[in-house]
C-alpha cells in the first residue's frame, strides 16, 4: 500500500516506517538526532538495532537504493522497513 506521511519514532522501540513491505523507500530523517533503519522479512519488529544503518539528522535514504542491497543479510526482494531513535522525532516517508 502506498504511503507519503511523517512518522514519529519514540524511544521505546521499532517504529514501523513501510506500510508493507516494499522495494524502495526514501526516508528523510528530519529530526535533529541520528535514526537507525532495520529490515525485516515479516511484519514483525526487530528486537535489536544490530546490523541497522544510521541515518544521520536531516539525511535522506533515496528511493532508488534497493532495500535488499542495504540489508543484504536480510534477504532478497520486498521488505518491512523499521526506524529506532534515542529521542522522539519524525522521519518523512515515501514508498509506493
Amino acid at each position: 500500500m502506498p504511503r507519503n506521511a511523517n512518522v514519529s519514532i519514540t524511544p521505546n522501540g521499532a517504529a514501523a516506517l513501510s506500510d508493507g513491505a516494499v522495494n524502495v523507500c526514501r526516508v528523510q530523517n528530519a529530526s535533529g538526532y541520528p535514526v537507525t533503519l532495520q529490515a525485516t522479512l515479516a511484519n514483525t519488529a526487530p528486537t535489536s538495532r544490530s546490523g541497522g544503518v544510521t541515518l544521520p539528522a536531516g539525511a535522506t535514504l533515496a528511493a532508488d537504493l534497493p532495500l535488499a542491497a542495504l540489508f543484504p543479510g536480510i534477504g532478497s526482494g520486498a521488505l518491512f522497513l523499521w526506524g529506532f531513535s534515542d529521542l522522539t522525532g519524525d522521519v518523512s516517508v515515501s514508498h509506493e
